[in-house]
């Protein structure tokens, strides 16, 4: 909402709020990106060893969302 003294919304939010909120749709493809982006940050951040994309996808249990080509 933003009316001039109030702003607020996903733009005022985190980083990866504002990510999302750019999209025009969030659909299955953009959940499973979105969760292999994060896991690949926690392994960065805090030293983590999580495996593969696919080894990410199978954490997150989407191995069933297939991409388009």
């Amino acid at each position: 909402m933003d009316n001039g003294e109030n702003q607020i919304g996903f733009r005022f939010g985190s980083y990866l709020e504002n990510e999302v909120s750019k999209l025009d749709s969030w659909t299955p493809r953009h959940i499973k990106e979105r969760g292999v982006i994060l896991l690949t940050f926690m392994e960065k951040r805090w030293g983590l060893k999580i495996g593969d994309e696919d080894r990410k996808i199978e954490m997150l249990n989407l191995s069933f969302i297939k991409d388009k080509k």
